[in-house]
C-alpha cells in the first residue's frame, strides 16, 4: 500500500505544481539516500537478494511520503 499511495501523492503534488518537491523528495531522498543503500545492504550484505534489493526500494518510498504528507 505504500508503494501505491507515494505514487498517488506525487501525482497529486504535481498536478499541484510541486514539480520541485516531488524531484527533490521522490528522486533524490527517497531513492539515492534511502533506497539504493538499504537495497544494497539488504540484497548483498544480509543476502536476501533480490527480495532485499525490492524491500530496500519499497522502503526508500515512505521519506516521499512523509515529505508530501508535512508539505500538503
Amino acid at each position: 500500500m505504500q508503494v501505491s499511495t507515494g505514487f498517488m501523492i506525487s501525482g497529486v503534488a504535481i498536478g499541484g505544481g510541486w514539480q520541485g518537491l516531488v524531484a527533490i523528495s521522490a528522486w533524490v531522498i527517497g531513492y539515492y539516500i534511502f533506497g539504493l543503500p538499504l537495497g544494497f545492504l539488504l540484497g548483498y550484505k544480509a543476502n536476501l537478494g533480490v527480495k532485499g534489493i525490492w524491500g530496500g526500494m519499497i522502503c526508500g518510498t515512505a521519506p516521499d511520503v512523509a515529505s508530501f504528507d508535512s508539505a500538503s
